[in-house]
């Protein structure tokens, strides 16, 4: 049986509203205190945002890969490590796309989340955490230190994949990848959640082969393809399926998937 459940959160683990359900929540428990399995929560939000979710979950003992892998924390709130963008890539970033009205910029920077522009119905997001943002403005005032992901949000995916490309032909020191239709997120090269899930995992005296892994988004790719087992919601990215055709599919995070398929495999 696996030793390691490494699950995302939003579009997997967590319902539609962005919640943690009771089920989702007794069966993390149960497989933490009473099977020995160890819980690694691996997702695009900020570290600050998911200590919050861990302390809501309540387990013991587990890892919180945030920041699509640019910071890992252990069940203490310790980060054990993270990868910081270097300065003058920052600064780059951070105007890349300041006079496109059609995307907003935002940047996960030490302990805070800075956007470029005030949307207030973003924070439907965060029904698990009080978490928000600062609006910043593009006049050189927001530091350049300490900033593990840089990222662009639009209701325009055509306009998401051109800035894709873009980054991809530019920005050869980044790593690129789409956390959902409309976020198109930014770390260090050869950041990625199953690089940080590897780490944890030798951390905690396994290999990937003893992980099974749940996730909807091209930022789940790695960590997917990585596990001895990865399993694709079924309202996951049809690009996430169409890169791991041989995948198996579980269900739909509208209906609690990954707890009942957990509970099925671990006979709870």
């Amino acid at each position: 049986m696996f030793k390691v459940v490494a699950s995302d959160l939003d579009g997997t683990l967590l319902a539609p509203d962005h919640s943690l359900t009771t089920l989702a929540k007794e069966t993390l428990q149960t497989l933490s205190k009473n099977k020995g399995v160890d819980v690694v929560l691996a997702t695009g939000r900020h570290h600050v945002d998911v200590a919050r979710i861990r302390n809501n979950l309540n387990i013991d003992h587990g890892y919180f890969i945030a920041s699509n892998g640019a910071v890992v924390q252990n069940s203490a709130g310790e980060i054990i490590f993270e990868h910081v963008i270097p300065a003058e890539l920052a600064a780059r970033l951070y105007d890349l796309v300041k006079d496109d009205k059609e995307i907003l910029t935002n940047v996960y920077r030490k302990d805070e989340w800075h956007m470029n522009n005030d949307v207030p119905e973003v924070k439907k997001w965060f029904t698990e955490s009080n978490f928000t943002y600062k609006v910043f403005k593009h006049d050189g005032s927001l530091p350049l230190d300490g900033v593990h992901k840089v990222f662009y949000v639009s209701l325009n995916h055509d306009r998401l994949l051109q800035l894709e490309q873009q980054l991809i032909e530019s920005f050869p020191d980044v790593a690129v990848c789409f956390a959902s239709t409309f976020s198109l997120e930014v770390m260090q090269k050869g950041v990625s959640k199953g690089n940080a899930l590897e780490e944890v995992v030798k951390l905690l005296g396994h290999t990937m082969q003893d992980v099974v892994s749940f996730g909807d988004s091209m930022n789940d790719l790695e960590m997917l393809s990585m596990s001895g087992k990865g399993c694709l919601m079924e309202n996951a990215q049809q690009r996430l399926k169409d890169s791991l055709p041989s995948n198996d599919i579980i269900g739909s995070n509208t209906s609690d998937a990954v707890p009942n398929y957990l509970r099925r495999i671990y006979s709870l």
